[in-house]
């Protein structure tokens, strides 16, 4: 199936910039943006995908894939390093450029996600939407997704969703760890700000009142604290505690060599993504994003890993701590089948945690305030 975008959508990256939404340029930008290398294609059932490149220096810029349905209308999935957008377009329409429309995007009969439609071209529809992440995970359970924008209904059925955005995932890794510029033979000596965990007894201490309080705010009481012997050996830098099936471990996270360098926040989801991709060679999907919490900087990162036997999801949420370095929580679940009531309640987990968590570091800093 040849599925093309016809006009490219010049002003996506300054409009998700402006609104705070991680987004890519869509597959069909070949002419104005001088995207023209086309590699790397796959195809899965209806849906078709590659790796473009800017025209002159080669450089990658993004992975896309698209289908189409019988009335059209195109479907695209867009990836550039770490930043994934949806968009919807038909030869057939005529959109005055910068309109926006009142979206809702129904997921079978009873989950919906409301937003707005941009039309970033006059036959291209930007998704927009409050919660990025939110979006990508329900389009990764794939099924009936029925779009209403303005006075316009069109459905698909995402069979083999899955498969593509993890396709997408891995075809984004692949191009941006070739694509890096060669090193030189001597370069100047740096010092590199690498993650590392903080594991003393002072740090175990300060993340158990932490994690008392976001227990405590979130009414999660079913909670049980596990064992050095239950954690498994990359989360014993923390406390980690059980909720039903899903885990919940907090760290804290420092510049590799504990001196002046601080880590930067904006940094941290891609180095994150690349550990878990070299955890998980096959089958990875991964969304990221930059948020605010309670007027607080914050790091998302979300990740899938699919093996023979199961599916491990794992949301991940770092916030600076004031005496430096990064609180992280990671909410974890592996189970079988991605759209499960496993992942749900992970999702559901990390929900409550992001809603109270600003306070709970406020109640944190006022304990701490009297020993400083």
């Amino acid at each position: 199936m040849g599925v093309h975008v016809n006009h490219c959508p010049i002003g996506l990256r300054h409009a998700m910039v402006r609104i705070g939404v991680l987004a890519a340029l869509i597959g069909g930008c070949l002419a104005q943006n001088a995207v023209a290398a086309v590699t790397d294609s796959f195809r899965i059932g209806s849906w078709t995908g590659a790796a473009h490149s800017m025209e002159q220096s080669r450089q990658f810029d993004h992975c896309s894939a698209s289908a189409i349905n019988a009335n059209g209308i195109t479907v695209s999935y867009a990836v550039s390093p770490y930043r994934w957008s949806l968009t919807f377009s038909n030869v057939a329409w005529s959109f005055v450029q910068g309109l926006s429309l009142p979206l809702q995007l129904k997921f079978g009969e009873r989950e919906s996600v409301t937003g707005r439609a941009a039309a970033i071209d006059t036959q291209v529809l930007e998704v927009v939407v409050e919660d990025n992440m939110s979006l990508f995970t329900r389009l990764q359970s794939g099924g009936r997704l029925q779009a209403i924008a303005g006075g316009l209904t069109f459905e698909f059925q995402l069979i083999d969703s899955e498969a593509v955005l993890a396709a997408l995932a891995q075809c984004v890794l692949r191009n941006t760890s070739t694509a890096q510029p060669a090193k030189p033979k001597r370069p100047p000596p740096q010092k590199a700000v690498q993650p590392a965990l903080i594991a003393d007894a002072t740090a175990i201490d300060e993340l158990r009142t932490l994690a008392g309080y976001i227990l405590g705010f979130a009414r999660i009481t079913d909670a049980r604290l596990l064992t050095p012997a239950e954690v498994p050996a990359e989360l014993r830098a923390g406390p980690v505690w059980k909720v039903g099936l899903v885990t919940i471990a907090l760290s804290l996270l420092r510049s590799g060599d504990g001196a002046t360098e601080t880590i930067k926040l904006d940094e941290l989801p891609s180095k994150l993504v690349d550990l878990e991709a070299h955890k998980c060679r096959e089958g990875l999907f991964f969304l990221s994003n930059l948020d605010g919490i309670d007027q607080l900087p914050a790091a998302r990162v979300f990740t899938s890993c699919r093996t023979m036997d199961a599916v491990t999801t794992t949301y991940r949420l770092a916030l600076p701590r004031p005496q430096g370095g990064v609180y992280l929580v990671a909410v974890t679940a592996t189970g079988g089948g991605f759209a499960g009531a496993i992942q749900r309640q992970t999702e559901q987990t990390d929900g409550k945690i992001r809603a109270v968590i600003g306070g709970a570091l406020r109640r944190l800093e006022r304990d701490l305030e009297p020993a400083r």
